[in-house]
């Protein structure tokens, strides 16, 4: 048995999918599973030991440098002699996109499987269609109707997420130099302003009062980003504050990863960290405007403890899917008082007052 899933992005999306290949590998013990992703998400994948094989699409190579024909067109038929190059029993399709389905479609496959209800036309590439009731569920719930569809037991599934040791033990060194000497630190609040749609933002100078409120209590805040983050956060968040610490860029995913497990909260934007601290178990309070949380919130499962606060204003026209607005009123509204009341409802997490 040979398996072939495609997830190629976004990283929230790859990590919604973590439950389906658990239940895949559970109900196909014996199965090769291969996973078919984007290269600026693969890093989160790597080592898995569920997964048998990577393959990585780096079409954002492709594009840097279009006028290298030659190279480009050489790099693509490899890609694709690949992607060919093994006759699966079953190829996945969870991304539900026509990028996705026709690479299902240029597969090798014996089964290829994707829900009914998708965007652009990806169905014409499945011979199986699951059917799904509603599109108001989350995605990982969404994601598990395809391994129930397979015959999978779903009656414990988890997000398995192994760190390698080296990134726990770097995580452990750079929060032992961030917090040497901090004797009367309370809380380790991980903060992300960042997310890749401009309307999801919280505004920045409330982003800047709730840093400062939070480490006038004590706390140690962590910012979190990637590479194409830090210097935009330095310049924002220089000099805010005691205790204040800029940490985008200078770890991979899974060290990212290993340092949300060591903190107590994180407060973000709709954003892949987001859905990485749900993954590790850190609770999250999470600012939602254009977006819908039924389907892309923090996840929890239905028999779990609730540790996750979602923040939103209900005006009319959210969820409105834009990734530009005018006025942002959605977020616009979510007070620095409304974020440190939430603080105050997760469980075990008590802010000291001023």
């Amino acid at each position: 048995m040979h398996i072939l899933i495609v997830k190629l992005s976004s990283l929230g999306d790859v990590i919604h999918c973590l439950p389906s290949l658990e239940a895949l590998r559970h109900r196909f013990s014996e199965a090769k599973i291969d996973w078919l992703v984007e290269h600026q998400n693969a890093d989160i994948l790597q080592g898995h030991p569920h997964i048998d094989r990577l393959i990585i699409l780096s079409r954002k190579s492709w594009m840097k440098s279009p006028w290298q024909i030659g190279r480009i067109y050489s790099e693509i038929s490899d890609f694709v002699r690949d992607l060919r190059s093994i006759d699966y029993d079953i190829v996945i399709d969870f991304q539900g996109l026509f990028r996705s389905g026709f690479l299902v479609g240029l597969c090798r496959g014996k089964r290829k499987i994707g829900f009914d209800r998708v965007r652009e036309m990806a169905h014409l590439f499945y011979n199986e269609k699951v059917p799904l009731s509603t599109l108001d569920q989350h995605a990982v719930t969404r994601y598990l109707e395809i391994p129930r569809y397979l015959g999978a037991n779903l009656s414990n599934p988890e997000f398995f997420l192994p760190i390698p040791k080296e990134d726990e033990e770097y995580a452990n060194k750079l929060l032992e130099q961030l917090l040497k000497n901090k004797k009367h630190i309370n809380k380790i609040i991980y903060i992300n302003p960042n997310a890749r749609w401009p309307s999801k933002i919280w505004p920045l100078e409330r982003f800047r009062a709730l840093i400062k409120e939070l480490s006038l209590r004590g706390n140690a805040v962590i910012l979190i980003g990637g590479p194409n983050d830090r210097d935009r956060m330095e310049k924002a968040f220089h000099g805010i504050g005691e205790n204040v610490y800029n940490l985008a860029g200078q770890t991979s995913l899974k060290g990212v990863a290993a340092i949300l497990k060591r903190g107590d909260c994180l407060v973000t934007n709709d954003s892949g960290p987001m859905h990485l601290a749900v993954a590790v178990g850190l609770p999250v309070i999470a600012f939602f405007g254009p977006t819908n949380p039924l389907r892309t919130g923090p996840f929890e499962w239905d028999n779990g403890e609730k540790k996750n606060k979602v923040l939103s204003c209900g005006v009319d026209c959210a969820p409105c899917y834009q990734k530009e607005c005018t006025h942002r009123k959605c977020l616009e509204d979510i007070s620095v008082d409304d974020v440190l009341d939430a603080l105050e409802q997760l469980p075990g997490l008590k802010l000291k007052t001023l």
